[in-house]
């Protein structure tokens, strides 16, 4: 097995889209209350994805460099 080392930004994009898929798993497949909390997960998840680009992109600049 080899150490791979990855970049800081990468467990924050995992995290968002798994939240993203969450709040559609409560949203479509659960009844009318969770569909509410689904609505807001999906909201939390493209932000933390937004963020996580935006790191992804601050990420690269710097290490080009």
């Amino acid at each position: 097995m080899t150490n791979r080392i990855y970049p800081p930004y990468r467990r924050k994009g995992f995290f968002a889209i798994i939240l993203i898929a969450f709040g559609v798993v409560m949203n479509s497949s659960l009844g009318t209350t969770p569909g509410t909390i689904g609505t807001v997960m999906i909201g939390v998840g493209g932000l933390f994805l937004i963020s996580t680009l935006n790191e992804k992109r601050d990420y690269e600049e710097k290490n080009d460099e």
